[in-house]
Order: C-alpha cells, then structure tokens, then sequence
C-alpha cells in the first residue's frame, strides 16, 4: 500500500508523443494475421472486371513491393464466382462424361456419341459470342443457361444421328442418310 502512496501522477504528454490520426475500430485476424477489409461497389457493376485488372497489374504489385509480407485475396462476389467456376469446370466435366456414356447406349456405339459431343463447345462459342454481342458479361445464372443450352444440342444432335441411323439401316449410304436427316430433322430441330 506504501507504493501507491508513492506514486505521482504524470500527464500522457509528459511520457509520451501524441500526435492524432485515426485508428482500426477492431483488429481482425485471419489464420494469425492481421486483415483489412476493403470494399468497392464499381459503377457500372459491369466494369468491376476493369477495376479489378488495374488493381492486380499496376496498385497491388507495387504495394507488395514496398510491403514485404503483404498478400491479398479477392472475396465477396469474387470468391463466388472462383468457387462457381472450380464448381462448373468439375460439374461439366463429369457431366460430358455421363452424357457420353449415356449416348452409347441408344447408339449401340461408342463412335457416335464422339460425333455428337464436339457441337457443345460450338454452343458455349455461341453464348460467349451472343454475351459480347449484347454487351452482357457472364455470371452464374449465365453458365447455368450454357449447361441447359448443352442438354439442348446433345438432344438435337441425338434426333438427327436417330434418323440418320434409320434411314442407314433402309440401305442409304452415309451421305445419303446424314443429308436426309439434316432436310427432314430440321424443323423438329429448331
């Protein structure tokens, strides 16, 4: 008790230098680190992707240089579509490989369901191309529309290879059979 008597109280600028700034409200750690949450809302929400770039090529590298130790990740909005596209890169893969499988068997073949598979990449070209036409830019609701388009094709193509198929077992050639099936498919087709 003696010591506290003893004590004497002193002001904070007689101990220290104060100078005034601001300061984090909260301190908020990741894995150990301290994290800074930075957010923009870009407008247009359609050139979020030029913010983006600019950020990753000119501001972030030269802070990554002048702070050793710094890293950053992209999450929120950019986080969902990283994990949507890892998802529908895994989904259609596996995918293709089901409808592959899946198409040998009315076909009684392996061949022909090759012949069928290459018109989906032409129907992804076809939704990317007919995205920039429009000026759209690409989202999940978007991929999903493009896995529903892929269905549309393999069953489009499924109706004229069917045909073609017939019209060879009648006793027509190849040529023949594909061109009749082109003519008498199409309006079913479209």
């Amino acid at each position: 008790m003696q010591y506290w008597h003893q004590m004497h109280l002193l002001e904070l600028y007689q101990v220290a230098m104060v100078e005034k700034g601001r300061a984090f409200r909260e301190i908020t750690r990741r894995d150990g680190h301290r994290t800074v949450t930075i957010t923009v809302n870009v407008q247009p929400a359609k050139d979020a992707n030029l913010v983006l770039d600019k950020q990753k090529n000119d501001v972030l590298p030269a802070l990554l240089h002048d702070y050793p130790g710094l890293s950053y990740t992209f999450e929120g909005r950019q986080a969902d579509m990283r994990d949507a596209l890892q998802s529908f890169l895994y989904s259609s893969t596996l995918a293709l490989i089901l409808i592959s499988v899946l198409l040998a068997v009315p076909f009684r073949s392996y061949l022909q369901p090759a012949i069928v598979m290459p018109a989906i990449p032409f129907a992804v070209v076809g939704a990317v191309i007919g995205h920039m036409i429009m000026g759209y830019s690409i989202s999940i609701i978007s991929m999903m529309g493009i896995i529903a388009l892929g269905g549309v094709v393999v069953n489009d193509s499924l109706i004229m290879i069917d045909y073609a198929n017939t019209k060879r077992q009648e006793g027509h050639n190849a040529v023949e059979a594909i061109c009749q099936a082109g003519i008498r498919r199409s309006r079913p087709i479209l």
